[in-house]
């Protein structure tokens, strides 16, 4: 990653754009979506793959003023950090980012072959080993001159959801921390947004530093995404 790091501003931006690459890439040891067994009829994958890239994060879900600072990555990171054999299809976003408010953000989603194995999956992501996995997902991306360090997870209030959103769950947590690099030190926040219905989850991060995410671009990327869902329904 090549920027110029000379003014204290930018160097900070390069240390939040260097957390933001390496969570969004899915972090070295953090573990990977597995391929169910046995392997499911390519029928259930063409549609749980259809259900996850419909609930993707898009670029346009964020609005203007914001660029791709790394491509999706081939492999998406699994939901809860272990191997999830219900998973038929998990497929990441690119990152985003809005250098101006140092601000940055990805997504993945996952597609289920039915909403009980969806509940299921939505249930491991209420447990304690939750707030261990977003520490580790958050310490796991230091590298290239970056050191993470998680500091607290906690709940927050999940994003309103519109009125009509029948079926669909949100999930709100914040990862604390700190990140060390050229020179320089800042506090991080790791917001990571869940929503789930029917068949599939998505799951949007948002990293910022010296302050937390805005609350109202995640309540916008969230409210795309219902949206999407409720007009897919009425097709």
């Amino acid at each position: 990653m090549t920027r110029d790091a000379r003014a204290p501003r930018t160097a900070l931006v390069v240390v939040v754009a260097a957390v933001a690459a390496a969570v969004g890439a899915g972090w070295t040891g953090h573990a990977l979506a597995g391929a169910p067994h046995p392997r499911p009829p390519r029928a259930a994958v063409r549609a749980a793959t259809a259900s996850a890239r419909r609930a993707l994060l898009r670029r346009s879900d964020l609005g203007a003023g914001w660029s791709a600072i790394s491509a999706a990555p081939a492999r998406a990171a699994s939901l809860t950090c272990t191997a999830d054999r219900s998973v038929l299809a998990a497929v990441a976003s690119a990152t985003w980012s809005q250098r101006s408010a140092g601000v940055f953000v990805s997504g993945t989603s996952y597609g289920y072959a039915s909403g009980a194995q969806e509940r299921r999956a939505w249930a491991r992501t209420a447990t304690g080993a939750m707030g261990r996995c977003l520490e580790r997902l958050l310490a796991d991306g230091s590298g290239h001159g970056v050191r993470l360090r998680a500091g607290s997870v906690r709940r927050l209030a999940a994003p309103h959801l519109a009125p009509g959103a029948h079926g669909v769950a949100a999930r709100r947590y914040r990862v604390s921390g700190v990140a060390s690099g050229n020179g320089q030190q800042t506090s991080v926040a790791l917001d990571v947004v869940l929503v789930a219905a029917g068949t599939w989850i998505a799951e949007d991060e948002f990293t910022a530093a010296g302050a937390a995410p805005a609350a109202g671009l995640e309540a916008r990327v969230t409210g795309q995404q219902v949206r999407r869902l409720m007009s897919s329904r009425a097709h």
